[in-house]
């Protein structure tokens, strides 16, 4: 008896997400609020997670680099600022050892453990360079999601600790996967089709552990997601 109402306070939790992601979906597309959208995927998996808390890890994180953060510093000196506080200071970086671990796609995970994925480990960059105001906007380069910077060609490798791409690297690092480039690769990601894709990757992840019930689940979120757009990239 108790399973069974363990299972049902857990379906009642995830109708509310559902909810939560219709009511996300239903903004003006390019408004939709990343950090929300990534926090309610985490939730979909960790029903009990307290979304307020991981939002205030979130703004701790940000708010030690506020701290020593000079609002004179250019564009360029931004990102190297962030490269060293986030991957050096803090020991961010890509899960080598366990990519298909489905916690490297949840981002209050990937605040605890301070390992993710490219796409994960980018949002992360996004939020903080948002709340600096740093001109930084996501790109949804194929099997390898990155950092782009608005004001000149230069795409940060976030799970590789922010090493700097430019367009000629990027089309090498996509050949070397047997991937013709095109242009289009590196232009900006609206916020949408990056929780698009984050739902896709861990549908692809759960599919591989033949977790059924996990797919079903993020298979119905990124539906919502992609009911209100459905020109949303591939993951």
């Amino acid at each position: 008896v108790s399973e069974r109402i363990g299972a049902v306070i857990e379906d009642i939790k995830l109708i509310e997400i559902e909810q939560s992601f219709k009511s996300l979906a239903t903004n003006t597309l390019d408004l939709i609020d990343l950090e929300m959208g990534a926090f309610l995927i985490g939730k979909a998996a960790y029903p009990d997670l307290n979304i307020q808390t991981a939002r205030r890890h979130l703004e701790t994180v940000i708010s030690e680099l506020q701290q020593r953060w000079d609002i004179d510093l250019s564009p360029r000196e931004s990102i190297h600022k962030i490269n060293k506080y986030l991957f050096r200071d803090l020991g961010f970086k890509g899960n080598t050892r366990n990519y298909y671990d489905p916690n490297n796609s949840f981002l209050h995970q990937v605040l605890e453990r301070r390992v993710g994925i490219p796409i994960s480990l980018s949002v992360l960059y996004l939020l903080i360079g948002q709340r600096l105001n740093v001109p930084v906007v996501g790109i949804g380069l194929p099997g390898h999601f990155m950092v782009g910077l608005q004001t000149e060609p230069v795409f940060i490798d976030c799970f590789n600790q922010g090493v700097f791409f430019t367009q000629k690297d990027c089309a090498k690092f996509l050949q070397e996967y047997n991937i013709e480039f095109e242009a289009r690769y590196l232009e900006p990601v609206p916020n949408h089709h990056i929780i698009a894709r984050m739902l896709r990757n861990l549908v692809a992840i759960y599919q591989k552990h033949n977790e059924s019930k996990q797919v079903d689940r993020f298979h119905r979120l990124l539906s919502i997601v992609e009911s209100a757009d459905t020109t949303s990239l591939q993951g």
